[in-house]
């Protein structure tokens, strides 16, 4: 009886901390780290957490220690200390319906009454929409919450929340996904909407063909119509004079009629090269929304939201894996997600975490053939406007430092090269000085959001370098 009512205690104690933990973090962060958490014991001033895997336990104790234990200390009205072990019980099992066709299962659209179905996906394929691309799949988090939130209001009131809205970020961070969303959702609430999703190559491709043919009245018709101008990759319309002319011609149009347009980039519209001042204005003049790259638990929480629909379920150590692994591109999450399903369907054995860590430093080998160290350097040199001879030189000016410690913390998570490596790559005698310069700029990066901007435009550059060599890049 005396064992009941302590355990009642603890439990009772633990749902208190989990409640005020639940109101100070984000949702994701909590069902990723504390959900499946429990109180084991209370003894000497010691507070025993057991976690369901040593991945979790490791991230409570480093990153999360200060916030447990400030909030188990209010509920007991005292200081204590914690400690964390493993209790594989505590994981929840997931029913086999929810891995397939369960509840779980991301809702298909479902077209205004009266709407036939082989109609709508008609009408969204002359769209140029793809249908799998809606609000309810899209991971919301940190990273992408003011965009997210921009893009609903716009496909619930286009042409009236944020006209034009302009999302901005790098490769494979869900721009595509967000502005397919829009059309999807607009048509799903009105079908009789134009609605347009077009990248800005084969709008160039349109435009050249038009004045080849001569037919460039049908051309300016086909956009000026739109209720709905979806418009990808923007930043390609850059030194295009006459792209540049039709584009502010037809965004005044479509602006001045009151419909909505919808734009997204690698960059903001300040940092594209050779674009008219005027067409610069019009894209500025909205509401200008930015991705960056997504954190630890908002990757989980993506590769999570992929396994509902699959028909095989993943250890929660491998989901873990395959989030450290995978750092920058959400495209490449869902590929490394993909090489271990795969694995699985076709061994017909389950993963574990070595062979998932195996499957995926593959890919990390064929991306050092692509990208070298003198890559990264003529990029970092490149990005700051600093010489390539001047970061691996002597001189010690403020602007030169700087590049040399990013090009060095760049070169360490890329291509995971030996701090000696690094050391002589960058000309340094020792490779105390590389682990003082990556420290520094992992630490700056934490509390800097300028900074953490620029680490990720630099990543971005690297991608698109790789995806060049058609190379996948998990690490």
């Amino acid at each position: 009886m005396c064992y009941f009512i302590i355990t009642m205690e603890k439990d009772s104690i633990w749902k208190q901390v989990l409640d005020k933990i639940r109101i100070k973090v984000s949702p994701q962060t909590y069902e990723t780290w504390f959900a499946e958490t429990k109180l084991l014991n209370l003894d000497k001033g010691v507070g025993e957490i057991g976690c369901k895997n040593r991945y979790i336990a490791h991230a409570l104790e480093e990153r999360y220690y200060n916030l447990l234990r400030s909030c188990l200390g209010d509920i007991l009205k005292r200081e204590v200390d914690l400690s964390f072990k493993v209790k594989p019980e505590l994981a929840v099992q997931k029913k086999p319906s929810e891995f397939k066709g369960g509840k779980n299962e991301v809702p298909m659209l479902i077209p205004s009454a009266g709407f036939v179905d082989v109609d709508f996906s008609d009408k969204l394929k002359r769209c140029c929409l793809n249908q799998k691309y809606t609000f309810e799949n899209f991971v919301v988090g940190s990273s992408n919450r003011l965009a997210h939130a921009a893009a609903l209001a716009v496909s619930e009131n286009p042409g009236r929340a944020y006209n034009p809205l302009f999302i901005y970020g790098g490769v494979g961070l869900g721009k595509t996904h967000l502005l397919q969303a829009i059309g999807n959702k607009a048509l799903t609430l009105n079908p009789q909407l134009h609605v347009l999703y077009i990248n800005t190559e084969q709008l160039l491709n349109e435009l050249y063909e038009g004045i080849r043919k001569q037919t460039m009245k049908e051309f300016r018709e086909k956009y000026r119509k739109l209720d709905i101008f979806l418009l990808d990759d923007v930043q390609f319309i850059s030194g295009k004079e006459a792209l540049q002319e039709e584009f502010f011609n037809t965004f005044n149009t479509l602006y001045n009629a009151g419909k909505q347009m919808v734009i997204t980039s690698d960059r903001p519209p300040g940092e594209i090269s050779r674009l008219e001042e005027r067409v610069r204005s019009r894209l500025a003049g909205g509401l200008v929304a930015d991705i960056t790259m997504p954190d630890f638990e908002m990757r989980v929480a993506i590769l999570q939201k992929k396994l509902e629909n699959e028909t095989v379920a993943l250890p929660e150590a491998v989901i873990m894996v395959i989030a450290e692994c995978v750092k920058y591109n959400i495209r490449e999450l869902e590929g490394a997600l993909n090489t271990i399903l795969m694995y699985v369907k076709t061994t017909g054995k389950m993963v574990t975490v070595e062979e998932a860590r195996r499957l995926l430093q593959r890919s990390r080998r064929d991306l050092r053939k692509v990208i070298s160290p003198g890559d990264i350097l003529n990029i970092v040199s490149e990005y700051f406007g600093v010489s390539v001879e001047d970061i691996k030189g002597k001189k010690r000016t403020a602007d030169i430092a700087f590049a040399r410690q990013v090009a060095m913390y760049i070169l360490r998570e890329f291509l995971n090269l030996p701090l000696i490596k690094i050391a002589s790559v960058v000309r340094r005698q020792d490779h105390t000085t590389v682990l003082h310069a990556i420290r520094k700029i992992e630490n700056s990066v934490r509390r800097d959001s300028t900074l953490r901007s620029k680490i990720d435009e630099i990543r971005t550059l690297i991608l698109q370098k790789s995806e060049k060599g058609n190379v996948s890049v998990f690490y």
